[in-house]
């Protein structure tokens, strides 16, 4: 296999760019079934194909086609519309690009390139066939007869965002190219091992995140991810769930959108009232719990969670409220968000708990935090609250603050988080960065043997102090198994310390510990202690 060192060709002449817009803009001369049935069959929703078989006349076509474009355009001030114009640059490049005995807007590829564009990476498997099949001779290169297409991400796939990777091959010859996935068992016992590790319980959506699949591909999928594995797949109807995904229209993924954002705002309505009323329903059961962190450069980080328990639940689709309340009664911040179960994931590993996280930021003052969960079809609604103090304030001891434990860090440009010596952090979103490392949470506390912890913690200090003193040991069954290197962290003049590290997991063996941390003021002798528990899983299998 042979990887290409640049994407797909991107550019088409300046000529045919010209000739397709005198055709589109031109409205009197438009082909409409060609239009509606080619040019743009791969991106209309059903709604507006119905619509539009139902007009009766060329200027409600025309109309129709206008808005058709304005809708999709993402700079409507502006003359320019880059929707249509990516389109219509992807539309040509498949149909003069992929023919394979029909034309290339048609095939597979040519499909996915329309909907997804070039892809991230492209490969080639040539095949070696003997010039003459009797005697032996020296083999010759043919043309390649399996495609690679490699696509980091899809972000609007409702079943897998993840990495993955398309393998096209051909099943008659060398002018058709088709999909065709092979059931591998092996790959289904792999899978089965990644989803033990990363079931819903310390991740709702652990096929989109970042485990680093140690598996290898098991056969000739058609599609696999791009971390080597085939899919988890029990056969065509799970195979099925991901071609729905590759191959959904842009236009119904529109018309979704656009349905749940008129749902959420409904439903944000509702639960804004039943939040300005505080009313208390207590139906629906779940608990959620916060950590605050300053920020010197910005406001204040609320990290919030909320955990639903599976078997509480008698829908699959929860709507999430949480509203932060000022002083005076006002809604400051608020958000809304929807929850949906997979219930052949719950039914097969049965989490005991669902976590969902969200951040806030404010300014100093103090807030009322009321979260409500609704289930979508019973309506059965939950309630709760807990008030929130944001100060800046110097204590009469040592203090620690909130503290994470996580695997999941996204390293800025010239980031080290090797560099354990204590630096200021800054805002970059919701998110708290360190030594230019962004750090997302890790709400199930679960880590793989062999990974990373990236420890962060803050600490307040009275005023006046010289030196504190930090000490961090890592427990299993009441005994210490491993002590980092004490730190002295010279204070001087702050009241505010950050502090963060990373901690090897190799020697860590799977099981249950509880991080340690201690704070000594060596001024006044005074100290703090928080712990966390976390869990290091059974390394994956080779």
């Amino acid at each position: 296999m042979v990887a290409l060192t640049e994407r797909v060709p991107y550019s088409i002449t300046i000529a045919l760019l010209a000739s397709l817009f005198m055709t589109t803009s031109a409205q009197a001369k438009i082909n409409y079934k060609k239009w509606m049935n080619e040019e743009v069959v791969w991106i209309i929703s059903e709604k507006e194909r119905d619509e539009f078989k139902n007009l009766k006349d060329d200027a409600a076509r025309d109309e129709f086609i206008t808005r058709f474009w304005r809708r999709r355009d993402p700079t409507p001030s502006t003359e320019r519309n880059e929707y249509k114009e990516e389109h219509y640059r992807r539309f040509i490049f498949a149909k003069k690009m992929f023919q394979e005995g029909k034309p290339g807007w048609k095939t597979d590829r040519g499909r996915i390139y329309i909907i997804h564009g070039p892809p991230d990476a492209q490969y080639f498997r040539t095949s070696r066939s003997a010039i003459s099949p009797i005697r032996e001779l020296p083999r010759t290169e043919r043309s390649p007869n399996t495609i690679v297409w490699a696509y980091h991400q899809n972000p609007n796939a409702q079943y897998y965002k993840g990495e993955i990777r398309l393998i096209f091959q051909p099943s008659a010859g060398l002018s058709r190219q088709n999909f065709a996935l092979s059931d591998s068992g092996l790959a289904q016992q792999r899978a089965d091992e990644l989803a033990r590790h990363f079931f819903p319980a310390s991740d709702p959506n652990w096929l989109e995140a970042d485990v680093r699949y140690q598996l290898v591909m098991a056969g000739p999928p058609a599609l696999m991810n791009a971390k080597g594995a085939d899919l988890p797949s029990s056969g065509m109807a799970e195979f099925s769930r991901y071609l729905d995904d590759l191959f959904h229209s842009p236009g119904d993924l529109l018309e979704e959108r656009q349905e749940e954002i008129k749902r959420r705002e409904r439903a944000r309505a509702e639960l804004r009232k039943s939040v300005k009323t505080q009313v208390s329903f207590g139906e629906v059961n779940f608990g959620f719990s916060t950590q605050v962190f300053y920020r010197p450069a910005a406001e204040w980080l609320i990290s919030l969670k909320i955990s639903l328990n599976p078997e509480d639940l008698k829908d699959e689709k929860c709507d999430l409220y949480a509203a932060l309340i000022d002083d005076q009664g006002e809604v400051f911040d608020e958000f809304i968000d929807s929850l949906e179960l997979n219930s052949k994931i719950l039914e097969q590993f049965k989490p005991e708990q669902i976590n969902y996280l969200n951040t806030f930021s404010a300014p100093s003052g103090e807030y009322r935090l009321r979260v409500v969960v609704r289930e979508v079809g019973s309506q059965r609604t939950g309630y709760q609250e807990k008030p929130i103090v944001l100060a800046v304030v110097a204590p009469s001891k040592v203090t620690l603050g909130s503290m994470i434990l996580t695997n999941r860090v996204e390293v800025l440009p010239e980031g080290d988080f090797d560099d354990t010596q204590a630096v200021e952090s800054s805002p970059i979103g919701n998110n708290i960065v360190f030594n230019n490392a962004r750090l997302l949470p890790n709400p199930s506390n679960r880590f793989n043997n062999g990974g990373y912890l990236f420890l962060y913690f803050q600490i307040w200090v009275p005023p006046d102090r010289g030196e504190i003193s930090i000490n961090a040991n890592f427990i299993q069954d009441g005994q210490i198994v491993k002590r980092l290197t004490p730190r002295i962290i010279e204070t001087s003049d702050r009241t505010f310390v950050e502090y963060g590290t990373v901690v090897p997991l190799t020697d860590f063996g799977p099981g249950n510990y509880t991080f340690q941390l201690q704070a000594l003021d060596h001024t006044s002798k005074t100290f703090d202690i928080q712990r966390a528990s976390f869990i290091v899983l059974e390394p994956l299998s080779e």
